[in-house]
């Protein structure tokens, strides 16, 4: 719960913050379809993500992150996965033409996640170093939707982690 609490703190700062220190402030949403790979075992899970920001210059934003697992998945009813939340801090590299604004995304996720099977359960948290590629697309001169991919970790140096995102940003 104080990883939680102190993930809250830090996204609601880059809200605060960024809009004072950057050229262009911005906040939005996002649905990932999220893939754990243990082995032979993939998990396909579901979350829902706020992130807010601010472009520091027409070719560098930074970012944060939090998200919630919607969608758990099981393998037959005897093992189940589920991501609880996660936390990120990203810098975005940009290359801007016209509206199609391309990027390169790196930075660290914290994460957890909680796993069920006929004899056990529990809980654990990890983080790692994050990359990924992807492209916001302005429809007007405030609002943009945004395409992404992401590997967001190595979890437990056992399970990696990574998926697609659709969303959409609030330029201020």
């Amino acid at each position: 719960m104080k990883k939680i609490l102190v993930g809250l703190v830090v996204v609601v700062s880059m809200f605060v913050a960024a809009p004072v220190v950057a050229a262009q402030g911005y906040f939005g949403a996002a649905y990932s379809t999220v893939m754990a790979d243990f082995g032979p075992v993939d998990f396909d899970l579901g979350a829902l993500t706020v992130l807010g920001g601010g472009n520091l210059n027409e070719n560098f934003a930074v970012e944060g992150r939090l998200g919630f697992g919607v969608q758990d998945d099981d393998i037959g009813g005897l093992v189940g996965l589920e991501l609880d939340h996660y936390l990120g801090v990203y810098g975005r590299a940009i290359l801007p033409v016209n509206n199609f604004m391309p990027y390169l995304v790196f930075g660290f996720t914290q994460a957890e996640i909680t796993f069920e099977s006929t004899d056990s359960s529990g809980s654990e948290d990890d983080s790692d170093f994050s990359y990924g590629i992807g492209t916001d697309v302005k429809v007007n001169e405030n609002m943009a939707v945004n395409l992404e991919y992401m590997y967001f970790m190595e979890f437990e140096d056992e399970v990696d982690v990574d998926g697609f995102s659709f969303g959409f940003k609030y330029f201020f």
